[in-house]
């Protein structure tokens, strides 16, 4: 009944997303992750993709951890996006920074919580809950990054926490 949801969309998903959101009685806004370099375009598809849009819902009562004292600095994240090659980057074509999940994770949930993810990707999700001490169900229907997400927990992510 209480919660937070996080949804990255494209540009065509997020009017239908919010409108999805709505009609079920959760408030919306949104975040934006803006990449100041931004992997070059596939061939033909123009601009290159310099940002990423979020549906951030939420219902009465959800946990917010800013008191008025500390809030966010604004709903646009400004963090790279992980290239081929660089260190932390997996086999995911759309792997978010461990910077620019935390942050969502931290103002949401608090110690203990439980954080679905039922796009898994890479596991970023996994390992930023574990991190911030939150508990983590990670669902991924490609086996390919299933197995991307195992490894790189199993790397010593989890070890960490003494999982």
């Amino acid at each position: 009944p209480k919660g937070s949801a996080y949804w990255w969309v494209g540009h065509r998903e997020f009017g239908p997303v919010v409108s999805v959101f709505e009609s079920v009685g959760w408030k919306t806004r949104f975040i934006v992750w803006t990449k100041p370099a931004p992997s070059p375009p596939p061939p033909g598809s123009g601009w290159p993709s310099g940002a990423e849009l979020c549906v951030y819902a939420f219902r009465p009562g959800r946990t917010w951890n800013h008191d008025g004292s500390n809030p966010p600095v604004s709903n646009v994240l400004t963090q790279d996006s992980l290239r081929h090659g660089q260190p932390g980057k997996e086999d995911h074509p759309t792997q978010k920074p461990e910077s620019v999940i935390k942050p969502l994770i931290a103002a949401s949930t608090l110690p203990g919580d439980l954080i679905l993810d039922p796009f898994g990707g890479s596991g970023t999700t996994a390992v930023a809950a574990k991190r911030l001490g939150r508990r983590c169900i990670l669902i991924e229907k490609e086996e390919k990054y299933c197995e991307v997400a195992a490894r790189r927990l199993s790397q010593g992510a989890l070890a960490l926490f003494g999982g």
